[in-house]
């Protein structure tokens, strides 16, 4: 997969050329930074199609191209129910029913709404559970392009991965988030632009020049069970499924980098809009990395083997086997910038959370020149830098941080969002409810014999492989929306706060 003497002198010229243009749109932006307001939430003002573009910007990472098309070519459309299908139906979701509602409230980041209408201690509670977890997704966009050029140039990934930390500071130290929604607009348009080259070059090449046959044949030559969401009828398959979809549609709502683009946009239906016109691009997109997965599943399975999977090196495969050099380096860009993009877009959505939510508790200040979310922007570098450089754990992290933002903080959030009178304790306790009873259940899976569960006939036994069959993001799911639902059955100690 590496590139030619050639190739990689043309890579190096146009990586650098590409990065002086991002440096350049972000000390363009900086114009219109005049307050902490600007800095954090672009003074509440992005229009349509800004606001479409920054959306896809943030939503692009490296699972949605280089883990879907490893997904297909090792499971088929089950691989594919978070990534692109559940992440697209979750930008729909939030346009339909939590844009406007959230947009009118005029906050800054979901952590304030928890603390205006559930108090201080869910604000904080909130806080404890983003922060961590999107070091961890910050830290893997450093690492994924430490990976690709460790691959195409021979550079250590660990080189790769500190440069593309300061290329985002350096993007952000000006422009905050007119300089995200500007340089995310032009890192979208080329990661969509390489992604559909990819496309014609993998179904031309099928196809033996002709786009359409190549579809058509990788369409009638795939496995009808391999086109199928759902391997088999059994009931803890289909309760996983509905488990990863709940996760992918659900655990992404109270995220704070969907929702600061909701509270970034220049009004509720520019909000409501712009959710919903990205939820079909980004399907339309995603469903491309598929069409890839699958070709190089009917074609390449002899070249591919079990480490190159594991590695996300698929699509690389197939780009190096499917397209020409100078298309491949196309695509190359493309890569890089997805994951810059939403490491961008993720390091402002934690820093509006520090600096509005943990450092603004006790340092106030209404300044033009946002000193505090610059040290905040810093912060956030360093914690994703720590986090990618942790070893496996932290890849580990990054498949639960969506379960653990859902079974905490969904139930809560439509609670300050759709309830007219609020008991503060319930936030707390739906919080704390969601998260144990899903702790809970990991616990038992990883810890529990593995011949338990499937051996004997006792009640006992019975009882322990239907706990076992319900995945534990629904259950900790259930536990939350019961705690947050019990003053409605006449139980409210403790003061109510009207909406």
């Amino acid at each position: 997969m590496a590139l030619s003497m050639i190739g990689s002198a043309v890579f190096i010229a146009l990586l650098l050329l590409y990065v002086i243009v991002l440096l350049s749109i972000g000390r363009w932006s900086a114009k219109k930074v005049d307050s902490s307001n600007d800095y954090l939430l672009a003074g509440r003002s992005v229009p349509l199609g800004l606001s479409v573009l920054s959306l896809l910007g943030t939503w692009f990472g490296s699972s949605a191209i280089l883990g879907a098309t490893r997904n297909t070519y090792e499971s088929g459309m089950n691989g594919t129910v978070l990534e692109p299908f559940a992440c697209a139906a979750t930008l729909a979701f939030t346009g339909i029913f939590f844009a406007g509602p959230l947009w009118t409230r005029q906050v800054a980041t979901v952590a304030d709404l928890f603390r205006e209408r559930m108090g201080p201690s869910a604000e904080w509670i909130s806080c404890l559970i983003q922060i961590p977890t999107f070091f961890c997704w910050i830290g893997a966009q450093y690492l994924s392009i430490g990976a690709l050029l460790e691959t195409y140039l021979g550079m250590p990934t660990w080189i790769g991965a500190i440069v593309s930390s300061m290329v985002v500071l350096l993007i952000l130290w000006s422009g905050g988030m007119w300089a995200v929604t500007w340089t995310n607009s032009f890192l979208v348009a080329l990661s969509i632009a390489s992604v559909v080259i990819l496309f014609i070059g993998t179904a031309s090449a099928v196809g033996g020049g002709d786009v359409v046959s190549g579809v058509r044949e990788v369409w009638t030559q795939t496995p009808r069970e391999q086109l199928s969401f759902i391997p088999d009828m059994r009931m803890s398959t289909i309760l996983g499924v509905v488990g990863i979809f709940l996760t992918g549609l659900l655990g992404n709502v109270p995220g704070q980098d969907l929702q600061q683009r909701v509270l970034c946009a220049r009004s509720p239906q520019v909000a409501r809009w712009s959710c919903i016109i990205s939820s079909v691009l980004y399907l339309a997109v995603g469903l491309i990395p598929i069409f890839v997965g699958f070709a190089a599943r009917l074609h390449l399975e002899e070249k591919i083997t079990q480490d190159d999977v594991q590695g996300d090196q698929v699509l690389p495969i197939a780009a190096s086997h499917f397209l020409s050099e100078p298309f491949e380096i196309v695509l190359l860009l493309g890569l890089i910038s997805v994951n810059l993009a939403v490491a961008a877009s993720a390091t402002i959505s934690q820093t509006t959370i520090l600096s509005n939510n943990v450092l603004g508790r006790w340092l106030r200040h209404e300044s033009g020149n946002p000193i505090r979310e610059r040290a905040c922007v810093i912060a956030v570098m360093i914690g994703s830098l720590v986090a990618a450089f942790s070893g496996e754990s932290v890849m580990g992290l990054l498949e639960i941080s969506l379960v653990i933002v859902m079974v905490a903080l969904f139930v809560p959030m439509c609670v300050c969002l759709f309830a007219r009178t609020v008991v503060p304790w319930t936030g707390v306790a739906s919080m704390l409810a969601g998260s144990l009873v899903w702790g809970c259940h990991v616990a038992v899976e990883e810890w529990l014999p593995q011949d338990l569960a499937s051996s004997g006939t006792s009640i006992g036994v019975s009882a322990l492989q239907w706990y076992l069959a319900v995945p534990a993001e629904i259950q900790g799911l259930l536990a939350s929306l019961i705690v947050a639902t019990i003053p409605l059955l006449g139980y409210s100690p403790g003061k109510e706060n009207n909406a």
